[in-house]
């Protein structure tokens, strides 16, 4: 070792030494009288030349096999960075089958490894042409969320990760008939989850506690939907009917379970629904659009437990949490005659009177 680095010595380089030390050992064999110089041709030139021989053969395998040895531990590092590279990238573009919708800055982190890393390790053409005119295809789909956009949004996501699976030969392919199964599954969930967190943003700072989903059992029918707490009256709670029967996305306020109770005895009701509060206005038809909507049609019913209907909001109204949240909070704020501080002046008044008997 010399500066922390392995002496390399060419062939040429050997062969010389090789000759030289056989010139040196005849040179003073004979000077020092070792053997007589009439015994060198026959005696030594057969025994110098076998082991010169065999030193450069011995040389050449050695030589042969340390390059193949550093060659395959190159190799089998590039491929360890290969598969790292290709594994990380699909995890980052995996994200977008949780969510089928790409933002600006998404995209340009998606571009930017592409150009950084897989570029680079990536030699076969046609499989990095097809990863590049997946990510120009999901370039287009920026901000959009229709069905059609989501469906080739996914196709191009297969697409990009089918090929370097390919490419690091780990055999598997995604199915995309496959996935559309295991979406129209997964969506209503999803959707659900949408909805909840939209209408969250909407109602957290007009006075009511975070939703949750609620079973009421009436007229026959295990009846969904979802409800928020009002902060000023705790044993009230805006509900959203989302299933069991429903025949139209509606909103309106309902009585808490012990409230409830006491509404009954009050007005002597035996009827199979929750009392209801004598609200003139409510409930509203959130299926209808109101001023100013972005979307101007009718939405049909929104009905967790029934497949068809979700499946129309999969295909033609995914962004229907947006224009929910919107249209509650409409008429929670800015309309006239079912703002929130007429229900809550009424509310008052109504509690008192349950209280007060």
């Amino acid at each position: 070792m010399e500066d922390g680095r392995k002496i390399k010595m060419s062939y040429p380089s050997a062969i010389i030494a090789s000759i030289v030390a056989i010139v040196v050992f005849c040179v003073v064999s004979v000077v020092f009288g070792v053997m007589p110089v009439e015994a060198l041709p026959s005696n030594y030139t057969g025994a110098a030349l076998g082991s010169l021989i065999g030193a450069l053969i011995t040389l050449i395998l050695l030589r042969g096999q340390t390059a193949v040895v550093e060659e395959k531990g190159k190799n089998i590092r590039i491929l360890e960075k290969k598969v790292e590279i290709f594994h990380n990238y699909i995890n980052a573009i995996w994200k977008f089958w949780e969510d089928p919708k790409i933002t600006i800055e998404e995209f340009q982190n998606l571009t930017s490894q592409y150009y950084q890393n897989i570029m680079i390790y990536l030699k076969d053409k046609d499989r990095l042409a097809v990863i590049g005119r997946a990510l120009t295809m999901m370039g287009k789909k920026i901000d959009k969320n229709t069905y059609d956009d989501t469906q080739e949004l996914r196709e191009n996501i297969v697409k990009i990760v089918n090929t370097l699976s390919a490419e690091i030969d780990l055999g598997g392919q995604i199915n995309t008939a496959i996935m559309d199964d295991h979406d129209k599954i997964l969506f209503p969930i999803l959707f659900r989850n949408m909805l909840q967190d939209e209408l969250n943003k909407k109602l957290k700072t007009s006075g009511f506690e975070k939703g949750e989903y609620k079973i009421i059992k009436e007229g026959g029918y295990d009846r969904k939907f979802i409800t928020f707490k009002m902060e000023k009256f705790p044993d009230v709670f805006l509900a959203i009917w989302v299933g069991g029967g429903v025949k139209k996305t509606e909103m309106t306020f309902l009585p808490s379970d012990e409230l409830d109770a006491k509404l009954r005895r009050r007005r002597e009701y035996k009827g199979g629904f929750r009392c209801r509060f004598d609200l003139k206005k409510y409930p509203v038809d959130l299926s209808e659009p109101i001023p100013g909507d972005e979307d101007n049609s009718t939405a049909p019913p929104l009905d967790f437990t029934n497949g068809e209907s979700i499946q129309v909001f999969r295909e033609r109204k995914r962004d229907f949490p947006s224009t929910l949240a919107k249209r509650v909070l409409y008429y929670l704020s800015e309309d006239k005659e079912r703002n929130l501080g007429e229900v809550e002046e009424f509310l008052e008044k109504e509690l008192e009177q349950v209280e007060a008997k």
